[in-house]
């Protein structure tokens, strides 16, 4: 009982841990009053979680209002890409259908399309924060790491939409610090999935590296000698 309740004990780091989602959601909320700042509260936010997942410690407010006014522009227009297309998307679901073997075959192109948007929308600020080299940017390299990982993304949307309902289940009484809290746990499932689906991508594109069995470093395949001759040769 007495290690339960220590310093170090697991009491103390769910009670710290919980106290930093609740801070950091509360800084993103109040980031966010202003709701054109929304993107780059966002930004922050993922920034934050990503600090604390890593061990780090989280940003101070001012830290965070600067970091917000770094992030304003290049958020507020991948926002207004994300928001465009999901207008689009949703139009192209739900709106009238031509009829005839046409409104058959489009739910079937629409449907792929839709999905891959909302895997690429979850993703894209979580790149912009980690790149940090434009919203187009943003967009490509999420939808390359959708691709190389999508079960990384799926998961990232299926724990977003597990907060959610959560949220709407609990007792009243406790909705106020769980929906203080939920921000800083999406965000923290969105940037440890994207930023691990990144770490894959970078993997897979590096160059093959060949063991060297006799002790010597190893050096990459490329720089091999053909077989049956020897690295003098080649000077």
């Amino acid at each position: 009982m007495t290690h339960l309740l220590a310093v170090d004990g697991p009491v103390y780091r769910v009670l710290a841990g919980w106290t930093a989602f609740l801070r950091a959601g509360a800084v993103w909320l109040l980031l966010c009053l202003p709701v054109i700042t929304a993107p780059a509260a966002t930004v922050v936010l993922l920034r934050t979680m990503h600090a604390i997942a890593s061990g780090e410690p989280a940003p101070s407010l001012r830290e965070s209002s600067r970091a917000a006014g770094r992030a304003f522009w290049p958020s507020l227009r991948l926002a207004g890409i994300l928001a465009a297309g999901t207008v689009v998307t949703v139009t192209a679901i739900l709106g009238p259908s031509p009829g005839g073997p046409l409104g058959e075959l489009l739910p079937l192109a629409v449907i792929p399309v839709a999905a891959m948007w909302a895997l690429v929308s979850t993703w894209s600020l979580a790149v912009l924060e980690e790149r940090r080299d434009g919203a187009r940017n943003a967009l490509r390299y999420a939808y390359l790491r959708v691709v190389r990982r999508p079960e990384l993304a799926i998961a990232a949307v299926l724990v977003c939409a597990a907060v959610a309902f959560v949220g709407v289940v609990l007792p009243p009484a406790i909705w106020i610090p769980y929906w203080f809290t939920a921000p800083a746990l999406c965000a923290v499932a969105v940037t440890v999935t994207c930023r691990r689906a990144g770490a894959s991508v970078r993997a897979s594109s590096a160059p093959t590296i060949k063991e060297d069995h006799h002790g010597c470093s190893p050096f990459p395949l490329r720089d091999s000698p053909p077989p049956g001759t020897s690295r003098s040769a080649h000077g």
